[in-house]
C-alpha cells in the first residue's frame, strides 16, 4: 500500500488551496478540469499541468504580466511535491496569463507526491503478480470541488485522462478512446469514486509508444535528419567535384 501524499498543518494546507485557487488547471474549460497523465511501458508517470489565472485579477497584485509564469512557478518550488515539476510553457492569452508545467515521475511511489493526486485521494494501492500489475487511488476527496476562500471557485467535473503505453486488461473508467489507448475518468462532486486499472507490462502499444517518441523529440529528430542531409549534400558535391578533377 503507497499512501497519497497529503499535507498536515495550517500553513501548507493554506499552501495548497491558494495552488488549487490560482488553477484553471489543465486545459480547462468552463468549470471543467481535465487532468493529464501518461503512464509507459516502464510505468514512469508524466504529469501535464497548467496554471492561469485571469488577467483582469493578476493586474491588481502585478504591474507587468511577463513576469508571471516564472513568479507563480517559483511560488510554488518551494513545495515539497513540487520539486518533480518544471516550467515548460509560458502561456499569455488575450484574458488569462500563466504556465504550462510538466512533472515527470519515475514510479508509482514518487507519484504519490504529485500535488493533485493527494488533493483528489488519499491512497494509492499497487500490486504486482507475474506480468500484471493492478492499480487503485481511492479515499475520494469530494471537497476538491469547493474552496471556503473563495466562493467563486466551483468546479462541476474533473476528467482524469490516463494513456498507457501498455495493454490495459481491466479497469472502471468512464469513457475509452482506442486509437490514443486513453482511458477516462468522470469525478463530480457528489461521487464515491475510485480509480482503478490493470495492465500487462508484457503487451505494449508500439503504436502508441513511437507516436509519443515522435510527438516528444520532434525538434531533436529535425535537427537530426537536417544535419544528416546536410552531411551528405556536402559529401556528394565534393564527390562531384573530385571526379570532374580527375577527368581533367
Amino acid at each position: 500500500m503507497v499512501s497519497g501524499y497529503l499535507v498536515n498543518g495550517g500553513i501548507m494546507n493554506k499552501k495548497y488551496k491558494l495552488f488549487l485557487l490560482l488553477c484553471s488547471l489543465i486545459f480547462i474549460t468552463g468549470c471543467n478540469i481535465d487532468y493529464n497523465l501518461t503512464i509507459d511501458s516502464k510505468q514512469r508517470i508524466k504529469e501535464t499541468s497548467v496554471i492561469t489565472e485571469d488577467n483582469d485579477i493578476l493586474k491588481v497584485y502585478n504591474d507587468s504580466l511577463e513576469v508571471v509564469p516564472e513568479q507563480t512557478f517559483y511560488q510554488y518550488k518551494s513545495l515539497t511535491g513540487f520539486k518533480y515539476y518544471k516550467l515548460d510553457q509560458k502561456i499569455f492569452n488575450e484574458d488569462s496569463t500563466g504556465a504550462k508545467l510538466i512533472a515527470n515521475f519515475d514510479n508509482f511511489d514518487e507519484y504519490k507526491e504529485s500535488l493533485l493526486f493527494g488533493r483528489l485521494f488519499d491512497n494509492l494501492s499497487i500490486n504486482e503478480y507475474g506480468n500484471m500489475l493492478s492499480v487503485v487511488a481511492s479515499g475520494y476527496h469530494q471537497d476538491f470541488f469547493a474552496s471556503e476562500e473563495d466562493e467563486n471557485f466551483n468546479v462541476k467535473q474533473i476528467n482524469v485522462n490516463i494513456k498507457f503505453h501498455n495493454k490495459v486488461t481491466d479497469n472502471n473508467a468512464d469513457e475509452y478512446d482506442e486509437k490514443e489507448n486513453t482511458y477516462t475518468w468522470i469525478l463530480k462532486a457528489n461521487d464515491n469514486k475510485s480509480i482503478s486499472f490493470s495492465i500487462d507490462k508484457n503487451e505494449k502499444r508500439y503504436d502508441i509508444i513511437i507516436k509519443d517518441f515522435l510527438t516528444n523529440n520532434l525538434i531533436t529528430i529535425i535537427v537530426t535528419i537536417s544535419i544528416i542531409l546536410l552531411i551528405l549534400i556536402i559529401a556528394t558535391y565534393f564527390s562531384i567535384k573530385n571526379k570532374h578533377a580527375n577527368k581533367i
